[in-house]
């Protein structure tokens, strides 16, 4: 497993024990507030850890564009002797973006987790699965 991917693990998990934080501190208002925002912005922080690791594998397919590697890598793309150069300057695309491309162009396989309860974009729900749960609970 790669770097990138034990760090969103680990953003992950904090995020869950912040919400469990919030849960004990529930008779605090102050206290139960502060955990949840910790826990959202960890959760978020996951998300985008994980959108990042899985950018880096996917942006290796040899059919992308120069366009569609700068937008998952977000990096600039610039016109240079006459091709489309992927450069080191920051070029942000927004998250979400990122996530409809991977759901796009991603064969299903990589969209279907065929686990019971695991993650189901490439087809409807049936009743072993449910499109809403991410494989995490029982």
């Amino acid at each position: 497993m790669a770097q990138i991917d034990l760090f969103a693990n680990q953003l992950l998990e904090e995020a869950k024990r912040f919400l469990e934080r919030a849960k004990e501190a529930a008779s605090d208002p102050a206290s139960e507030a502060a955990n949840l925002h910790a826990a959202l912005m960890l959760a978020f922080c996951a998300l985008e850890a994980h959108v990042n690791a899985i950018a880096q594998e996917f942006s290796g397919r040899p059919e992308l564009s120069a366009h569609e590697k700068g937008m998952l890598l977000e990096q600039e793309v610039r016109l240079e002797g006459g091709k489309f150069q992927l450069r080191a300057g920051l070029r942000m695309t927004k998250l979400e973006d990122r996530i409809e491309f991977y759901m796009t162009n991603s064969p299903e396989s990589l969209l279907t987790d065929r686990r019971p309860g695991g993650l189901n974009l490439g087809r409807p729900p049936t009743s072993e699965t449910n499109s809403l749960t991410l494989g995490m609970c029982p």
